[in-house]
């Protein structure tokens, strides 16, 4: 069963530059205080489907577009052409420190999160010894989120989101850069909570810069450069990356 189904996607994006002008358009760009606009394609042509129980890395440099597909097959960002079919729940797992408030503690973080996950009280109760532990916080449940180090709060935020969905069983899961902070024991530990999801049928598309990450879990692998597919298979296409990066 396709889980995603991508056909010549495309993104635009409108951005300011300063560029050469007229003596008359610097002037009326100096009065409105703005400057002049151009296209940015994102994304150009972006074709692939995903099948159900599929583990895909997404490779590639800074700005290549990554992060932007997974935004577009989430539905926070709109496509300006191609089609797009998905056939089952989405669970994003993108930004996730976003939700974080730096003021409040460990604790109240996480019943303000899970709620923004849709979990009851009870739901959070049930779940709030599993997420403490696995973030490896227990010994700070009453510290302010500004006195931790990124590394925590990487933690602390990943492990909200997956035992927040995991009991609703998404059939979709994108992950963001989520596992880039922390040793091997917890990545470890975050692969095993998302082998759970693809046991059952789930798709998982991982954005990652991590290439040990993407070889141990990923068999299909999708590299992006510049908005465009260049290349989509096996783990040759990670040795590939890696070896076109040291050129």
């Amino acid at each position: 069963m396709k889980r995603i189904i991508i056909d010549d996607v495309w993104k635009r994006f409108s951005i300011g530059t300063k560029r050469q002008q007229r003596a008359l358009e610097k002037v009326l760009s100096l009065l409105s205080g703005r400057e002049p606009r151009k296209n940015f394609w994102a994304l150009k042509s972006i074709s692939f489907s995903a099948k159900a129980g599929e583990i895909i890395g997404l490779i590639g440099e800074n700005g290549s577009g990554k992060s932007t597909l997974l935004r577009i097959i989430a539905g926070i960002y709109e496509k300006d052409r191609g089609k797009i079919m998905v056939n089952g729940s989405i669970a994003p797992l993108i930004n996730l420190q976003a939700a974080l408030d730096l003021r409040l503690n460990v604790m109240d973080n996480i019943y303000l999160c899970c709620s923004i996950f849709g979990l009851k009280s009870k739901e959070i109760k049930e779940r709030i010894k599993e997420i403490i532990s696995f973030a490896g916080l227990q010994e700070f449940v009453n510290t302010k989120l500004y006195q931790l180090s990124s590394g925590m709060l990487v933690r602390l935020a990943f492990s909200i989101a997956i035992h927040s969905i995991v009991h609703k069983k998404p059939e979709i899961l994108l992950l963001d850069e989520v596992m880039e902070v922390g040793d091997e024991h917890y990545q470890n530990k975050c692969m095993k909570k998302i082998k759970e999801l693809t046991k059952s049928g789930a798709t998982v598309i991982i954005v990652s810069h991590d290439a040990k990450i993407i070889k141990e879990n990923c068999k299909r692998i999708i590299w992006l450069d510049k908005g465009q597919i260049i290349k989509d298979g096996g783990k040759e296409i990670l040795y590939e990356y890696i070896k076109s990066n040291k050129k």
